[in-house]
């Protein structure tokens, strides 16, 4: 069944996170709790697919709060991306070198 070896695939990969990136995801709580208490923002961007952990963290009721997302809408895939150019917007900017610097 493919849902079963889907799960499998999943459980496999959360064991190899866990297995081997435990104590940097950890130093990283820690480095966000640390910097939260200083009454610092924890500045956070995504692009893409990677907008959705970003959005997870987003203040919001019962959310995180001293979190800063940022996101760049036009590198979105579930932002309607209308005009001329449609799709190939996205694709352009996706790929134009310096674009995360410029946006920042």
């Amino acid at each position: 069944m493919l849902a079963k070896q889907w799960l499998e695939n999943a459980r496999s990969i959360m064991t190899c996170i866990e297995e081997t990136q435990i104590d940097n995801i950890s130093k990283a709580a820690e480095l966000m709790a640390d910097t939260i208490e200083c009454k610092r923002w924890v500045h956070t961007f995504g692009c893409g697919h990677a907008t959705l952990p970003i959005e997870e963290m987003y203040p919001r009721i019962g959310g995180f709060v001293g979190v800063h997302p940022m996101i760049e809408l036009p590198l979105t895939f579930f932002t309607r991306i209308t005009g001329e150019m449609g799709v190939h917007q996205f694709v352009f900017l996706e790929r134009v070198e310096g674009y995360g610097r410029e946006i920042m």
